[in-house]
């Protein structure tokens, strides 16, 4: 177990992956201010997990580790700034593949999922960055290639002018439809608006808000959030990928602001046809009562 930890710390991520050369299965949590941490199953250690005494990977005091996941059987982290590629092994290590200069706390680098190569072979990570969202391929050198402008992309869809979007909070969740087999991913987001569409459209604002930084998908000063929850549908066929926007409606609470995370049905009697969709998100502002959780079924034939 590490040492003393500030009561600031938090841990915003939390992996799994097996390592291909000592086969052990491993969990890895993204902690701050220590870093990676990685630790094994343990049923006498506090938790049922035995911690290692050192981080694997310590990332810059001023940003978090926000995601893991594994791509060609191979790990990678992604922090607010770098995304990290692990080399297993008894003493493993870690190397920098990427690095977004602009971004800043507390947005970061979001959603670091693998998703099908859509030109070849293999996997790809995928995962947003200032307001786009970007994939990189490890096959060819980890290419980037931008896939959509979330803010363009929504203002198109919406028929109102987006200034910035905070997207994919947790990763980009896969989903296979029942009937057709088809996968598609989903991912939540809030969206926001400049004063001018909020002074036209007042039933679309957030009950709280503030003015958010710019430089990182925040509105001008004096714009705000919309209270919708939103979430986008990838779809990938071959080399095309379309992107379409759905929304969680409820006229009995209009303030549902962000989908952050999805999840498929366990329970066998939903044949994989029901989703839940959780959310909400606070942007600093104290607020009291607004974690929301809406389950969501396909129509039946």
């Amino acid at each position: 177990m590490l040492g003393t930890v500030s009561s600031a710390a938090t841990t915003r991520s939390i992996g799994q992956h097996r390592d291909k050369v000592t086969g052990i299965g491993r969990i890895f949590a993204g902690n701050r201010p220590l870093g990676v941490i990685s630790g094994v199953y343990d049923p006498a250690s506090p938790g049922r997990i035995r911690w290692d005494k050192s981080a694997e990977l310590q990332v810059p005091a001023v940003e978090r580790v926000m995601g893991f996941c594994d791509c060609n059987g191979i790990l990678y982290c992604a922090t607010t700034r770098h995304i990290y590629q692990r080399t297993d092994g008894a003493t493993p290590t870690w190397k920098e593949v990427y690095f977004c200069k602009e971004e800043i706390p507390p947005v970061g680098i979001r959603g670091l999922t693998a998703v099908p190569n859509p030109g070849g072979k293999g996997e790809v990570l995928w995962f947003v960055a200032l307001r786009k969202v970007r994939r990189l391929d490890p096959s060819a050198g980890f290419k980037e290639t931008i896939e959509l402008d979330m803010p363009g992309f929504l203002t198109e869809k919406l028929g109102l002018k987006v200034t910035g979007a905070l997207c994919a909070y947790n990763e980009l969740m896969p989903y296979v439809m029942p009937g057709t087999g088809e996968t598609v991913w989903l991912f939540g987001f809030q969206c926001f608006h400049p004063p001018a569409v909020l002074n036209a459209h007042p039933n679309i604002k957030a009950r709280a808000q503030r003015t958010e930084r710019t430089k990182t998908g925040g509105p001008a000063p004096g714009g705000g959030r919309a209270g919708n929850g939103r979430y986008c549908v990838r779809r990938a066929k071959g080399a095309d990928i379309i992107y379409e926007v759905a929304e969680i409606t409820d006229p009995r609470e209009p303030q549902l602001v962000a989908v952050r995370t999805i999840a498929v049905s366990p329970f066998p009697e939903a044949q994989g046809r029901v989703l839940y969709f959780g959310g909400y998100d606070c942007n600093s502002v104290p607020s009291h009562n607004t974690a929301w959780v809406y389950r969501g079924e396909l129509p039946r034939p």
